[in-house]
C-alpha cells in the first residue's frame, strides 16, 4: 500500500489537498464525501497530496514537491478545518467530558510508568512504583 493510500485509510479527520501550482491556487476539501469547489475545473485545480490526523498526529503526503509557500498556504487551511472540528466536538459537553477524562488517564498512565529516583532496585537503578 502506498503512503497516500494508507494516509487516506487510517487519518480522521482527513483531507484531499488540491491546487494549481501555476496560479498559487490552493484549496482543501474533506475526505471522504466533501464536495469539490464549484469552480475547480475553470481554477485548474488537480489533487496534489493529503493531510490528516493520524494516531493524534499531523501527517501529510505530497505527491509532488512544493515550495514552502504553498505547504505554509495548504497548512493553513487544514488547520483551520481542523480547528472547526474540534470547537465542534467540544461544544458538546459530553464528548468534552470523555476527551477529558481520557487525557487525564493517558497523563496518569505515563506518569506511572516513569522510575522512582527515591527506591533503588536489586539492579542499583531507579525502581518503578
Amino acid at each position: 500500500m502506498d503512503s497516500l493510500s494508507a494516509l487516506l485509510e487510517r487519518a480522521y479527520p482527513c483531507y484531499l489537498l488540491l491546487g494549481n501550482l501555476e496560479t498559487d491556487d490552493f484549496t482543501v476539501m474533506a475526505f471522504p464525501g466533501g464536495p469539490l469547489p464549484e469552480d475547480y475545473l475553470p481554477r485548474g485545480l488537480r489533487m496534489i497530496g493529503a493531510a490528516g490526523i493520524v494516531e493524534g498526529k499531523l501527517a501529510s503526503v505530497f505527491l509532488i514537491p512544493l515550495d514552502p509557500k504553498a505547504v505554509d498556504v495548504l497548512a493553513a487551511q487544514v488547520t483551520e478545518r481542523l480547528d472547526a472540528v474540534v470547537k465542534r466536538l467540544f461544544a458538546n459537553p459530553e464528548i468534552a467530558e470523555r476527551a477529558e477524562a481520557a487525557a487525564f488517564a493517558s497523563f496518569m498512565e505515563h506518569l506511572t510508568s516513569l522510575s522512582d529516583p527515591r527506591s533503588v532496585g536489586a539492579d542499583g537503578t531507579g525502581g518503578k512504583r
